[in-house]
């Protein structure tokens, strides 16, 4: 019976010389990829690392980070992920927290206060950033050391990913294989897969491994030994030459890329060829969506997934919008023909709404479990079963997909001596749809710091998606009659403040 491990294993068993990834001006091969794999699982093997133990990973978007992920697949070890673009105190920390008997990062990242988090009896192992003649590194750590106080192996093979926060505050989230499998591998969201022998032009992989959108775009491309375009970001040459050469029926396009092109001296026949760009939900600004939409001749059509739904759950597709159009503009599509979506009642969860009745949104993934998975997304379904994000009913802010809480924000700037309270909205913003942005009293009598200081102290504690892209000093916080911060108002300040945001 097939499952994730072993799709992924059979890949490693073709052509050697098969090209599986370009990388800026690399084409790096099948033998390559296999080479790393076979380094990082004999290492791992031999400190006693088996199938379903827990390894951290703290991943970069480049060939070798790609080949280690398909290892400790096919290696049917469990994966605790660590976002890389988090400052070292922040990665230490969370180390610290997850307590594996194995952390996998690129050599240059492993900062003295990561090694010092690394507990007794775990390994260190550094990834070259670039292939080498060794590109996996034993860095600290017995390979024989007593590990029976970590962490153990799970009872089925999982990857740990931080939750989108679409349920609620981002935490640690256990997708097991079998989860991953259904959801990814068997639906084929990418269409990956050659049709009777005929060769697919490449793929492009633009997201960080280390969430479910870089793990969606990247397995079903190895899995069918696609040819993919890593990108070790966005950017818009790239992306636009590879658009432009393939003229793909799709490409995914970060809400910020809209403003990017708009501004751009391209012409307006620049992504002729191209089918559609497919778009996660970002609250990107309707005048940008129509002015795209406009001038390139090209539909945005948005999807809504999360970690906690292993993957996108409602979708607008080619043929919907064909048929539906202008009539339903703004719309995250349909659910997937194997997902079930209701609106439950604010105030009584238990009472389920009708069409075009505004609520909270719940999900019924059946390869994810057998329950309701209920949202704090704010909703509204159609008569004809669209699906339109009207908000947040939690204050969460979403930052060009990726969602964070107020509080942990507010709580970091408060630890600075200098402010008394702190306040943190979501900002709209023309090209990722929100950013964090702080209001700040600051204590009688003390000099004010200054923004760059401010941000450095949650950039010290939180990723750096968390750091307020506004700040402004108040010399009273605005209140209610119940003494508690004014949200109403804090947000009116911030309300016309896109252009100010997109500097």
């Amino acid at each position: 019976m097939a499952s994730l491990d072993t799709v992924v294993a059979k890949a490693f068993e073709g052509d050697p010389d098969a090209i599986a990834i370009e990388f800026k001006d690399q084409l790096i091969r099948w033998g390559d990829i296999s080479r790393v794999a076979n380094a990082l699982n004999g290492l791992l093997d031999e400190a006693g690392i088996g199938p379903c133990v827990p390894v951290a990973f703290i991943p970069q978007s480049s060939p070798v980070f790609a080949a280690a992920l398909l290892a400790l697949l096919a290696g049917k070890r469990s994966i605790s992920m660590i976002y890389g673009f988090q400052a070292p105190t922040v990665i230490a920390a969370d180390m610290k927290k997850l307590d594996v008997p194995a952390y996998i990062a690129c050599i240059d990242d492993w900062a003295p206060e990561m090694l010092t988090a690394l507990p007794e009896g775990a390994l260190a192992i550094g990834l070259a950033s670039a292939l080498d003649p060794e590109p996996v590194r034993h860095l600290q750590g017995s390979l024989t050391a007593d590990r029976s106080h970590l962490r153990g192996a799970t009872d089925e093979p999982v990857i740990e990913l931080l939750s989108s926060g679409t349920t609620g505050a981002p935490k640690r989230q256990p997708t097991p294989y079998r989860t991953i499998y259904s959801a990814i591998i068997e639906g084929n969201m990418l269409d990956a897969g050659a049709v009777d022998g005929q060769a697919l032009p490449p793929g492009i992989v633009q997201f960080p491994f280390s969430n479910i959108s870089g793990i969606y775009s990247m397995l079903p491309y190895a899995v069918a030994r696609r040819r993919v375009r890593l990108l070790s970001r966005f950017n818009l040459p790239e992306w636009l030459e590879f658009a432009q050469t393939y003229k793909p029926a799709a490409m995914i396009l970060p809400a910020a890329g809209v403003r990017t092109l708009l501004d751009s001296d391209l012409p307006d026949d620049a992504l002729a060829g191209v089918g559609y760009i497919s778009m996660g939900m970002t609250g990107l600004d309707h005048g940008l969506w129509r002015a795209f939409e406009k001038r390139f001749g090209v539909p945005i059509l948005y999807s809504y997934g999360a970690t906690e739904f292993a993957g996108a759950a409602a979708y607008m597709t080619a043929d919907l919008h064909k048929k539906y159009g202008e009539a339903k503009f703004g719309t995250a599509g349909r659910a997937d023909p194997r997902v079930k979506l209701r609106v439950v009642d604010q105030n009584d969860p238990t009472k389920v709404l009708g069409p075009n009745e505004e609520g909270l949104l719940e999900v019924f993934v059946p390869y994810v479990g057998p329950d309701w998975i209920r949202t704090t997304d704010i909703v509204v379904i159609d008569e004809d079963d669209f699906l339109f994000i009207r908000g947040r009913a939690d204050g969460a802010i979403s930052r060009g997909g990726f969602k964070m809480m107020p509080g942990p924000i507010e709580a970091a700037l408060m630890e600075h001596p200098a402010v008394a309270v702190a306040c943190v909205v979501g900002a709209p913003d023309p090209r990722l749809g929100q950013v964090p942005a702080a209001l700040i009293e600051l204590k009688e009598g003390v000099s004010a710091p200054t923004e760059e200081e401010l941000q450095q102290v949650v950039r010290s504690k939180l990723p750096s998606t968390n750091v307020p892209a506004i700040m402004r000093f108040i010399d009273t916080m605005p209140r209610t009659v119940s003494l508690k911060v004014d949200l109403g108002k804090v947000r009116a300040m911030f309300a016309d403040k896109k252009e100010e945001a997109a500097a």
